[in-house]
C-alpha cells in the first residue's frame, strides 16, 4: 500500500512539479491545494498520511496550517517548505507538529518517505 499525500502550495506549478516527484517514488497524491482552507476540507475528507505543506501561503501560513492538521482525529505527518530558510525556530516548528523542514530546491534529492517519518 502506498503512502497518501497532500501537496498544499499557492503556486501551482510547484505543486504539480511535487505531484510528479511523489508519484515517481511510489507515493499516492490524494490532494493538491492551493490554500489552508482549501486543504483542511481535503485532508479532513481523504485523510493522507501525509502533508508536503508550503510556509508561506496568503491567509493563514504553513505553520498555522500544521497547528490545525494536528487536531484532526487523523493527522498527516506534516513537512513544511520554502523557497528559503524557514523564519521559524525549530521549537515553534515542533510545537505545531511539524515532522521537519526543506527547501523546495532540495525536495527531488530527498528520501521523501524517510522526510516524512515513514520508514
Amino acid at each position: 500500500m502506498s503512502v497518501r499525500v497532500a501537496v498544499v502550495d499557492d503556486d501551482d506549478g510547484f505543486r504539480r512539479v511535487a505531484a510528479m516527484l511523489f508519484i515517481s517514488r511510489g507515493m499516492d497524491v490524494v490532494s493538491s491545494s492551493r490554500d489552508a482552507a482549501e486543504a483542511l476540507e481535503s485532508i479532513r475528507a481523504l485523510v493522507p498520511e501525509a502533508a508536503l505543506v508550503d510556509v508561506d501561503m496568503p491567509g493563514m501560513d504553513g505553520v498555522e496550517l500544521a497547528r490545525c492538521l494536528r487536531r484532526l482525529p487523523q493527522p498527516p505527518r506534516v513537512v513544511l517548505t520554502s523557497a528559503g530558510e524557514p523564519a521559524f525556530s525549530a521549537a515553534r516548528l515542533a510545537e505545531a507538529g511539524v515532522e521537519a523542514f526543506i527547501r523546495k530546491e532540495d525536495l527531488a534529492r530527498a528520501d521523501l518517505q524517510a522526510l516524512f517519518g515513514l520508514t
